[in-house]
């Protein structure tokens, strides 16, 4: 899969957590793999599984992949909207 440093959220979004975990890792932070970096974007992946959240399936959904958007100089996750986390 080749996405270009211009990719979008909309772009970035449609893209599957398992085609995501498939990627290249391109950076291993703690508890997530980096899959994509370019000057606007980021995404993550888990390493973690449902047990890791205490069973709650809800959170593990929330957090399993993670598209973070530089914001005023910070890296600020979002929301399956495109929309800050706050």
């Amino acid at each position: 899969m080749y996405l270009s440093n211009q990719a979008g959220f909309a772009q970035l979004s449609a893209i599957s957590f398992d085609e995501w975990q498939q990627q290249p890792t391109i950076h291993e932070g703690q508890y997530d793999n980096q899959k994509f970096d370019s000057p606007r974007f980021r995404v993550w992946v888990t390493r973690c599984s449902v047990e890791d959240y205490d069973g709650d399936v809800a959170a593990y959904e929330a957090e399993k992949l993670v598209i973070e958007k530089l914001i005023d100089g910070r890296w600020t996750q979002l929301d399956k909207k495109g929309r800050p986390v706050r």
